[in-house]
């Protein structure tokens, strides 16, 4: 039986925790490698993630909110939530999770077709925000829902459904804890076309971080690329926290509204919570053939009538002051008689 190198490679055949085999390597990121295991007692798949430790953390302090994350996550159960099974550390010290292995298409790989319809796209992001309900409920924040931390899997039924991924990042929140959810010092954690401006600033963050991405992803469905980019991850940073978001011209009023308050500058300006913007996406989404509400018809006509009500005001008063000005000249002049007919004519009057 093969063996891992101390912080090094899990080759196939290498036995962890006592009943998982790797099979093989499914991919590698910046916080962890990914394996496909086979649990022995069960024979099941499943996703072996082998975190790497990082340099300004105890080791202890990590493996405990590792812990701590790994229980509240096995506590999830919204359907597009990853179960998590079970949790260790290597002989070296490297800590593990083992967790439910999905089999589909991830939603970047998806969208290199092109841009979704309405329809597909509301449904990908109100099955995200129902996992991130759940998670919510429990505490915990994601902090890097993007295309890439999304699976899209076949249902019993044929249906598309949806997994979020990657929890490697996420925070738990404990009682009284604010430093649960926020970024760590000298280091932002996160894709920089999916973070939020608060998550730039390295601020406190909350549930509503995530909604900011999901605003984001639905962006990018709708439209096949995300409302800030640039040059560089600090260009990117910079925009997030300062630019406008782009109008969403060829996307219904409806969505367009959900998408623009979900991607709000402050976290209050935002939904409040993921279950409330999958409530009003699906009403969204089910007004999207309809004209614009009267309210916004009556506000135009309230600007267009305080226009008109402002040009009014200003021809009266120039008028009044017109009157004012002649009438304060006639009042100064030595002989008033003499001087009317001349005034008049000056100021293209007629006199009498």
């Amino acid at each position: 039986m093969q063996t891992s190198t101390a912080a090094g490679e899990l080759h196939p055949g290498t036995r962890i925790g006592g009943r998982y085999l790797i099979e093989g390597r499914l991919g590698r990121g910046g916080f962890a490698a990914v394996y496909r295991a086979r649990q022995d007692n069960l024979g099941r798949p499943v996703a072996l993630k082998v975190l790497r430790p990082h340099p300004r953390i105890d080791l202890g302090e990590q493996h405990e909110r590792l812990r701590r994350e790994a229980v509240a996550l096995s506590r999830l159960s919204a359907p597009g939530c990853v179960r998590i099974y079970d949790w260790g550390e290597l002989p070296d010290g490297r800590p593990w999770i083992a967790q439910e292995y999905i089999a589909g298409q991830r939603l970047d790989v998806a969208l290199q077709a092109g841009a979704f319809d309405e329809e597909r796209a509301v449904e990908v992001a109100c099955q995200v925000l129902d996992a991130l309900a759940d998670a919510h409920a429990h505490g915990v924040v994601h902090r890097d829902i993007k295309p890439d931390n999304i699976m899209l899997v076949a249902g019993a039924d044929g249906r598309e459904r949806v997994k979020v991924l990657d929890f490697g990042i996420a925070r738990l929140q404990a009682p009284h804890d604010t430093e649960s959810f926020r970024t760590t010092t000298r280091h932002v954690f996160g894709t920089p076309q999916y973070m939020a401006p608060e998550a730039a600033r390295q601020e406190v963050l909350g549930p509503t971080t995530d909604l900011y991405a999901v605003g984001i992803l639905l962006y990018r469905m709708l439209t096949g690329r995300e409302p800030f980019d640039g040059p560089n991850g600090y260009e990117v940073l910079r925009a997030q926290v300062h630019d406008a978001v782009p109008p969403l011209t060829a996307v219904s009023w409806p969505l367009a509204a959900v998408v623009h308050q979900s991607l709000a500058k402050g976290p209050l300006d935002r939904y409040p919570s993921a279950l409330e913007m999958r409530q009003a996406l699906r009403a969204a989404f089910a007004s999207r053939g309809l004209p614009a509400p009267p309210v916004r018809r009556r506000r135009r006509a309230l600007w267009v009538a305080a226009i008109a009500a402002g040009v009014a005001a200003g021809f009266l008063l120039g008028q009044l002051t017109a009157r004012w000005e002649r009438a304060a000249i006639v009042r100064a002049a030595p002989t008033p008689l003499e001087h009317v007919p001349a005034l008049g004519a000056a100021l293209s009057l007629s006199a009498p």
